[in-house]
Formats: C-alpha cells, sequence, structure tokens
C-alpha cells in the first residue's frame, strides 16, 4: 500500500472505503492522498482519538504541512471539529470536565427524573423503576449510558422497536430511566449558569477554555458537540463558509466512528468532491461507547456511493505473525516485508517468558486495567531481575485504601504523603461509599492526615449514613484500638477487609473498579507476603513501589486500548489461551478484535504468555 500510486487517481469514484489490516500503511495512505489533496483545495483530515489526531500531524509534519502555515489544511478529532464549528456558530457553552458532571451535577438530576416517574407512575398504576443508587459508580454508568443512547442515535427513534433496536443490550440502567434522564440532562446542559459569576476552575475541561466568560450559560462535554453542533444545524443554522467548503475530507480510525459522528460528517462533506475513510473493522473495541462498525461501514458506501478497496498486507510485520492475524480475523493477510516476526507461546513463570526474549526489551499489553495491575504486581514479585515498569502502580485503588487507612492510623506521621488526596477519592468510591457533598472539594485542598482523620469522624458520627453498617464498623475499630507499631501490614490490612466485608460480593466483579481493586488487593497482599512490613512502615515501601512503577521509563505495561493506534519492536502479550485472552466478559466478536489488536501491535517478535495462577 505504501509504494502504490494514489487512490484518488487510480479510482474515479468520489468517495473510497478503504479496509486495511493492522500494519497495512493506512494512516500513511491519507497523508499521502492529503499531500497532494492540499495543493488542489480544502482538505479536511479528520480522525476518531486526539492520540490519532497527533499522529496524523506528524505525519503531515514530515511533509512540511502544517494547518498553522497552509490554510488548505484541517486536522481535527471529530468531537473537535464539532467543537471548534460551534464555537464559529457563536456558541460559547461551558465545557465541563465529566468528573465534576458525573459527581456533581448528575445525582440531583437523577433524584428529580426518579421522583417525576415515581409519581407518574403511581399515577398509571404502572410498574415503577427502582431508583439507581447515586454513588459515584452509579453515576459513571448512567452517564456512559447518556453517551451511548446519544452516540447510537436511539434518540431519533420514533417507536420503542427502533429504540431497542438502536441501543440494543448497551445500556446498564433501564431504558425509561435513561430516555427520561436524557431528555432532562439535555434541558439542563441547555440553559446551565454556574452558581458563582464564572464556574469554578475544577468544573471546567482544561483543554477547552470558553473564549468569553460572562454572560454564558449552558455546558457540554466535548463529547457532545456533534449531538449540539447537528441540533443547531436542524434548527436552522448553517455551516460556517470554510466547513461547508472543504474539497476533500479524509478520515482516519473509521472502524473508532459512531452512527452519530457519521451523521455529523455527513452534513459536512455533502458537498465535498472527495472523501476517504479508511479503517479495519476488526480493531472495533469501542462498542460500549456507540461505535458500530457494519452500520457506519453499511452507511457510508450507501450515502456516498463509495467503493470499498481491501489492503490485506501489513508493513509491520513478517510472515508468521501475519499468519496468527489472518486466522484470527479469517482473512489471507500477507506481509509485505522480509524479516519474519516470529510468534512465541510460553506458559508457566516471569522466568520461562526471559528466556524466549529479555523482559527489559519487552512492551507488556494486558486486555484492560485489572489485568495490568495483576500483571505488574506479579513482577515484582517473580520476575527473574527486577525490572522497571513504565506505569504507577502506587496510584491504583489498593495502594490508596492502604495509604488513606495508615494516614488515619499514624494522623501525626510526618512523612509527606502525595497521593493522600486521589487515596481519598478511591476510598469513597468503594461500594459501601455514599461520598459527602464536601468530598470533591477536600480532596482538592491541601489535604493532611489530620484533618483526614477529623473529617473521618465526622463522617462517621452523621445521622445521615456514609458509610454501610460493616464498614462503618470496620473504620470505628481501625481509628479507635490500639495497634503496635510493629503489627503485620498484610496481616492488619486483611483484618480490616473482612472487618469491613470490602470483597464479600466481588468475588465474580461486575464493574471494572471492583476487579481493579480485587486485583490490586490480592497483588498487594502477595507482594506483602514476600517482603514483610509494619503497617507504620507503609510510606516507604510505597516510595519502593513508586521508584519501580512510574512513568519515567521502563518497561512499558499497557492495556489493549493504550496499545492501539502503536506499535512496539517487541510485545508480549499477557494471560492469554489459545487464540484469545484468558479472561473474556464481552461478547466474542469484541474479545476477539482486542487480541488481535494486541498481537499486531508487534513488529520483530511476538510472546504470548499465560502466567501460572499466584495465590496471596
Amino acid at each position: 500500500m505504501v509504494s502504490a500510486p494514489l487512490l484518488f487517481d487510480q479510482y474515479p469514484d468520489r468517495a473510497l472505503l478503504i479496509e486495511g489490516v493492522a500494519g497495512s500503511g493506512k494512516t500513511t495512505l491519507i497523508a499521502r492522498e492529503a499531500e497532494q489533496c492540499v495543493t488542489q483545495g480544502r482538505t479536511l483530515l479528520v480522525t476518531f482519538s486526539r492520540a490519532g489526531r497527533d499522529v496524523l500531524q506528524n505525519y503531515m509534519r514530515a511533509r512540511n504541512l502544517e494547518p498553522v502555515s497552509n490554510p488548505n489544511l484541517h486536522i481535527f478529532t471529530i468531537d473537535g471539529l464539532a467543537h471548534f464549528l460551534l464555537r464559529r456558530l457563536g456558541d460559547e457553552r461551558y465545557v465541563l470536565d465529566r468528573q465534576a458532571i458525573v459527581s456533581d451535577l448528575l445525582p440531583d438530576l437523577v433524584s428529580e427524573v426518579c421522583q417525576d416517574l415515581q409519581a407518574s407512575s403511581e399515577e398509571d398504576d404502572a410498574v415503577m423503576l427502582q431508583a439507581p443508587a447515586l454513588s459515584i459508580d452509579a453515576m459513571e454508568k448512567l452517564m456512559s449510558d447518556l453517551d451511548y443512547y446519544r452516540a447510537s442515535l436511539a434518540w431519533q427513534a420514533e417507536s420503542a422497536e427502533d429504540e431497542q433496536a438502536a441501543f440494543g443490550d448497551g445500556l446498564h440502567h433501564p431504558p425509561e430511566l435513561v430516555r427520561a434522564v436524557f431528555r432532562r440532562y439535555d434541558a439542563l446542559r441547555a440553559h446551565w449558569k454556574p452558581e458563582a459569576s464564572e464556574p469554578d476552575d475544577t468544573l471546567l475541561d482544561p483543554v477547552y477554555k470558553p473564549e468569553h466568560s460572562k454572560g454564558m450559560y449552558g455546558f457540554r462535554l466535548v463529547s457532545e458537540a456533534a449531538y449540539d453542533l447537528l441540533e443547531a444545524l436542524d434548527n436552522g443554522a448553517e455551516l460556517p463558509g470554510n466547513a461547508a467548503a472543504y474539497r476533500y475530507i479524509l478520515i482516519d480510525e473509521f472502524h473508532d466512528t459512531t452512527p452519530l459522528q457519521l451523521l455529523l460528517l455527513s452534513r459536512i462533506g455533502q458537498h465535498a468532491h472527495r472523501l476517504m475513510a479508511v479503517g479495519d473493522r476488526y480493531q472495533t473495541i469501542f462498542a460500549w461507547r456507540g461505535a458500530n462498525t457494519e452500520l457506519v461501514f453499511d452507511a457510508f458506501v450507501r450515502d456516498f456511493s463509495a467503493r470499498r478497496v481491501n489492503s490485506l498486507t501489513s508493513y509491520r510485520f513478517g510472515t508468521e505473525l501475519a499468519r496468527l492475524a489472518g486466522e484470527l480475523t479469517r482473512r489471507a493477510i500477507t506481509s509485505g516485508i522480509v524479516a519474519d516476526t516470529p510468534v512465541m507461546v510460553c506458559s508457566g513463570s516471569w522466568d520461562n517468558a526471559g528466556a524466549l526474549a529479555p523482559l527489559g526489551k519487552q512492551s507488556i499489553i494486558c486486555r484492560h486495567g485489572p489485568d495490568r495491575i495483576r500483571a505488574a504486581f506479579s513482577l515484582l514479585c517473580h520476575a527473574p531481575v527486577p525490572i522497571k515498569l513504565a506505569w504507577p502502580l502506587a496510584s491504583t485503588p489498593a495502594m490508596g485504601i492502604a495509604t488513606l487507612l495508615y494516614a488515619l492510623r499514624f494522623p501525626q506521621a510526618t512523612t509527606p504523603l502525595r497521593t493522600l488526596p486521589l487515596a481519598l477519592l478511591q476510598f469513597l468510591s468503594l461500594p459501601g461509599c455514599l461520598a459527602p457533598d464536601t468530598v470533591r472539594e477536600l480532596a482538592q485542598a491541601r489535604l493532611t492526615p489530620i484533618n483526614l482523620r477529623m473529617y473521618m469522624e465526622n463522617w462517621i458520627a452523621a445521622r445521615v449514613p456514609v458509610f454501610a453498617p460493616s464498614l462503618k464498623h470496620a473504620l470505628q475499630q481501625w481509628l479507635t484500638a490500639p495497634c503496635a507499631p510493629d503489627a503485620g501490614a498484610a496481616e492488619t490490612l486483611q483484618a480490616f477487609a473482612r472487618q469491613a466485608d470490602l470483597f464479600r460480593n466481588l468475588t465474580t466483579p461486575q464493574r471494572l473498579l471492583d476487579e481493579s481493586l480485587l486485583q490490586g488487593w490480592e497483588g498487594l497482599l502477595m507482594y506483602l507476603q514476600l517482603n514483610p512490613i509494619a503497617i507504620q512502615a507503609w510510606p516507604a515501601l510505597l516510595t519502593t513501589v513508586a521508584a519501580r512503577c512510574s512513568t519515567r521509563g521502563g518497561v512499558p505495561l499497557l492495556t489493549v486500548t493504550e496499545a492501539k493506534g502503536h506499535e512496539y519492536d517487541h510485545v508480549l502479550v499477557y494471560d492469554t489461551a489459545d487464540t484469545t485472552f484468558r479472561n473474556q466478559t464481552d461478547a466474542p466478536d469484541v474479545e476477539r478484535n482486542r487480541y488481535y489488536v494486541a498481537c499486531t501491535r508487534a513488529r520483530k517478535s511476538l510472546t504470548l504468555f499465560r502466567p501460572a495462577r499466584e495465590l496471596a
């Protein structure tokens, strides 16, 4: 693909859909096409992610083309483009931080909606919906449901059947609740004003500061900009002249595009001279956020009479890995390079994996966050030689809970705990916590062990419950029971977890937070049993872990989502089984795609590693 003539020169069709395999040079192809396009007219390059946008910018910069110096070239994410065009139309809504909406705005809105639904159910003698918990986790799930409802175009449905067909089984909450919250949330977004003359900076998305600060109202997440722009166009607004005058539109990462985003791109591209979309349907791993490859690819072909062009040759890896990629996706994938990329299968210990390829040269890819936590502790405990990991393990939930417990037990300690604000937020995200309104402000203030203990004592004594009974009892015991200075950390933390029932319902966790906590807790106990310390020495352990696991150099330890769009010389895929990951919770096609993406990041070697199960 890389050395082929330009596709716009080869094919006379107005639109082209390029389905290329991993490593086939899809982004390189778009950059080459764009290099020619900008000499002939206004050219728009769009992609799904900020990382993808940055890659496109680098590719164009290597060709001495930058949007700043070339008025014919624009490079955006799809959501960033929508936000930019809304600004050009005079829309100056605040762009809020997602976490601020989840913790500060959504709980009250949900309470109002549930009261209204309950009242209408009683009047109509209908079955009442169970109101969701107002915990941070429940609100995050509901926020994801709103995103999915919007991205899948379910809000356009004219019947319950059409609505169900749009969102399928992608919601965490009942459709009636999501629909009602969606409508109330959109009304709030349109008319919201900050309580003060200017909003607290903690509410704002730091990447999208408002251009004006007075007389503004309304808010959005930048991910809601495509929806808002479509609504503005439906209400009579016209695209700014430069957006309506794009002669060429080229879309990268097309497999991650949602139906909503495609609807917007179709409006922007209706008068474009040529269009090109490139993607790989087997790299779709974002179905949870509304991406629907089959629907989007077919709609692009239908709406623009696009020609499909397949590229099944990879220039990233050699024949052996090409064969594996072909088997996973049932395509005849070939390699366009001379060197081979051996695929090595290994099980058992890290010693076995290191014997195949030095661990210090690997990039380790895990299925998701909980598996990464397990891999990190496993490497700390059992790697044949000490390895520095390029990932901050000390910031994970289990480490945060232990840090908070240490601070409560030893409030007079002088050792600084820089992660204490994060530890408080992590602790109050536990299933047994209903975070008070003061938590966000407290975590952003100069939090010390002394004032943390004061707040914790107040929360325990509060008339409105903040903690579940078992967790409240465990905290009371933790604050009042005497503790010997040399009490072992492993035994002390285990005793607290038993008293608090932290893991009673987490043997089959349903949330990533639960699973991350469970894997982290088991890994921490394993580490403490191999490296015993007193609970009073916790800061020293925290320092040791932070030194070996930080963002400042070391072996990359990545999730599939983070590795997507990148490539590495030597890749170790962690915890595999046959032709997939050992742990699977999503639909088979999503799990296949996730595994395919992980494997095809490798250039020179691929190790498929199945570790022995380690018990704390």
